[in-house]
């Protein structure tokens, strides 16, 4: 069965992944990882092409994430908005959602110099907007 980490940027999905891959002796696959090395870097879709393009190699990448042996999947903050993906990822293993306080993924994001389009600009208060607007979903 596979287990897919799931959160907000800055909860910890890579860090946690790798070490409970480690732990169940299974690979572990950062979705969004997987995607850069597929096509390009996330920040350059989103410039170039838009979110809805992301949305569509994420959905391909998890398509494929889930053939082959079970392993642990980091998967983007935004992954499973898609119902079809959400869908996808309950069927084929267990999603665990990682939570952080607010100052808490402001100190880890701050400290992070990967670049995160969504959170582009001042940082608490995209975050703010992000976990307000996700809210509802992550709660479900």
């Amino acid at each position: 069965m596979h287990i897919f980490l799931y959160g907000l940027s800055g909860t910890g999905k890579s860090t946690v992944g790798k070490l409970l891959a480690e732990s169940l002796n299974k690979p572990f696959l950062d979705l969004d990882a997987q995607i850069e090395l597929d096509a390009q870097p996330i920040v350059q879709i989103m410039a170039e092409q838009g979110e809805t393009a992301f949305r569509n190699l994420e959905s391909s990448a998890l398509q494929k994430a889930i053939s082959g042996e079970d392993k642990v999947v980091s998967l983007g903050g935004g992954a499973l908005l898609r119902e079809e993906n959400r869908l996808l990822a309950e069927s084929s293993g267990k999603v665990v959602l990682l939570e952080a306080d607010l100052p808490t993924l402001i100190a880890r994001l701050s400290q992070d110099h990967y670049e995160r389009p969504l959170l582009a600009g001042d940082l608490q208060t995209k975050l703010e907007a992000l976990l307000d607007d996700r809210k509802a979903h992550y709660d479900s």
